[in-house]
């Protein structure tokens, strides 16, 4: 994280924040299980669409990465969630350093 600006100072404190998110009400009595056809998943500029009120703060900069999101079914399928956070973690890696995450869960 960067240091915090000398209040006295002109300079401008930038903010460099990932948004991303994972979001299903899992039932784990449920037989069926929650996979990648079940989810509705954005990223990048149509993931960054949904948060238009980070535009209210000029001093973050917004980096959309990823979200998945379900109606309520059973647990995750392993296999979605092992791609969905390989996903994540790449998108992570990719755009760094981070001022924050923004999870949207």
């Amino acid at each position: 994280m960067n240091p915090r600006p000398d209040p006295k100072s002109n300079t401008v404190r930038s903010f460099h924040i990932g948004v991303a998110g994972l979001s299903c009400e899992c039932s784990t009595f449920s037989p069926l299980l929650s996979g990648e056809r079940d989810f509705l998943v954005t990223a990048g500029d149509e993931l960054g669409e949904n948060y238009a009120f980070f535009a209210d703060y000029p001093d973050i900069t917004v980096t959309p990465l990823i979200r998945a999101r379900a109606i309520p079914g059973g647990s995750i399928e392993p296999t979605f969630y092992d791609s969905f956070k390989a996903r994540l973690l790449d998108g992570l890696a990719a755009h760094a350093p981070w001022d924050g995450i923004y999870l949207d869960m």
